[in-house]
Order: structure tokens, then C-alpha cells, then sequence
């Protein structure tokens, strides 16, 4: 598996049909609380490093969507 950045993962959502706030919203409820604002940052590489539990909960979403 190629590595990815987590900003790419998050693009890789939104290509499969998420929106910012759907993701936010999944993330959210597998108990990681997070804000669609939150999410723009990571798409956009304003945040690059988010905090360990939100990046799993991304990488889970993205390799749950495959």
C-alpha cells in the first residue's frame, strides 16, 4: 500500500462522495470528536499532524470506504 498523507486521505474521501461535514460527522461518531472546520484544515495542509486518534479515525474511514 502506497503511503499516504493524511491530507490525501482525506481528499480520497471527498472523491468517493463524502462531504467535509459527512466525514466530520462519521469521525465523530466512531467517538472522535471533530468539526467540519477541522477537516478543511487537514484537506487543505493547514493542519498536517493531527492528534493520533483523529488521523486513525481517517485512515479507518479511508481504508473502510475501499
Amino acid at each position: 500500500m502506497q503511503t499516504k498523507s493524511i491530507s490525501e486521505v482525506t481528499e480520497g474521501l471527498i472523491g468517493r462522495g463524502e462531504t467535509e461535514q459527512s466525514i466530520a460527522d462519521k469521525v465523530t461518531a466512531n467517538g472522535v470528536k471533530v468539526t467540519q472546520g477541522t477537516i478543511n484544515r487537514i484537506r487543505n495542509g493547514v493542519i498536517r499532524e493531527p492528534r493520533y486518534s483523529l488521523g486513525a479515525a481517517l485512515i479507518e474511514l479511508y481504508e473502510g470506504a475501499q
